[in-house]
């Protein structure tokens, strides 16, 4: 079975997506999928501040260490089915929090488009939609559906 690419330009879709914390001004997430390496830039803007993040991993659940701001990341990220999963913890003044993140492409011409978040289980929906494939690369409009549990230390 073939894997998804989630290579292309994402732009963050606020009217799609349920947040537990206040909306980015803009979101940019530009990944690079060349299984097994997986390149993710990802910019936020708020209150016209723009912080960008950049991540390289392999898609083998190994882990990476980086440090963003003064908080250290442990990353990884691996195949679940068709979902990309990526595993984060986040360290920052001896206080952690972990992140789960699952990457899926999603189309968005379904009525039944999910839109969902639970603020139980403490999970947030993002809906990205791609603005570097034409319907004719894609052979539809699609969206890359990010669904998160856990805490979002960067997106204050």
């Amino acid at each position: 079975m073939s894997k998804p690419d989630f290579t292309g330009t994402w732009k963050f879709n606020p009217s799609k997506s349920s947040l537990q914390i206040p909306a980015p001004d803009s979101a940019t997430f530009v990944i690079d999928h060349r299984e097994p390496l997986f390149h993710l830039s990802r910019t936020h803007v708020v209150d016209g501040t723009s912080d960008t993040f950049a991540i390289e991993l392999t898609v083998n659940g190994e882990q990476v260490v980086r440090n963003h701001s003064g908080m250290a990341i442990q990353a990884r990220l691996y195949w679940e089915g068709e979902t990309l999963v990526c595993d984060s913890v986040f360290v920052r003044e001896g206080e952690s929090a972990s992140n789960i993140v699952r990457y899926r492409l999603a189309d968005t011409d379904k009525p039944s488009w999910p839109r969902s978040a639970s603020v139980a289980n403490n999970t947030a929906t993002t809906i990205l939609g791609c603005s570097t494939r034409s319907e004719d690369e894609i052979g539809r409009q699609q969206a890359l559906r990010l669904t998160a549990t856990g805490a979002m230390l960067l997106c204050r």
